[in-house]
């Protein structure tokens, strides 16, 4: 239920907000609708793109510490975002309502929060699992490599468990 979920606000966030925003902002401001016409060709594209992308491509929806991460792949990436940012944002602030540049600004920088908060936290997120593994990964190396005897053991007193038995990563000894 939770990926259904997920795929929902994907189907929101990456397919309809980049049209519906400019479209919206299109239909309430007749002063700028030459213009607004742009935008609202530009979210289509996009979102004619990502639903081809989401259809085609494999995703995966992952919880963290403090966010929900969904990775797919999509070429041209840099491109991609730029049209998808220019539609959304880029609608709000030309708009000659007051109140849709102040609110395309604020969003805009609510964005860019989070979007380094994301990635603060993913990197975060990732070093300390990086680290987590590589431990494990070490100590099980040394467990095995004391096992067999021959040039890359430990010596006697190295301190490692006794021939034959095997650390699992969750402590504890397993006699083989």
């Amino acid at each position: 239920a939770s990926h259904i979920f997920g795929l929902l606000f994907l189907l929101f966030a990456f397919i309809i907000w980049p049209i519906y925003t400019p479209s919206l902002i299109y239909y309430l401001d007749p002063k700028r609708q030459k213009i607004l016409k742009w935008f609202i060709f530009l979210g289509l594209m996009v979102g004619l793109y990502f639903l081809g992308m989401l259809i085609n491509e494999p995703i995966q929806i992952k919880q963290l510490p403090a966010c929900i991460s969904y990775n797919f792949y999509f070429p041209f990436k840099n491109l991609v975002l730029a049209g998808y940012l220019t539609a959304v944002f880029g609608s709000l602030l030309i708009s000659s309502f007051k109140i849709f540049r102040w609110f395309g600004l604020a969003s805009g920088i609510l964005a860019l929060v989070a979007w380094f908060g994301v990635k603060m936290i993913v990197s975060k997120t990732s070093t300390a699992s990086t680290t987590a593994t590589t431990k494990k990964s070490s100590s099980l190396i040394q467990t095995n490599v004391g096992m067999g005897g021959g040039a890359g053991a430990p010596p006697a007193d190295a301190g490692g468990p006794p021939l034959g038995v095997t650390m699992p990563s969750g402590g504890g000894a397993m006699p083989q």
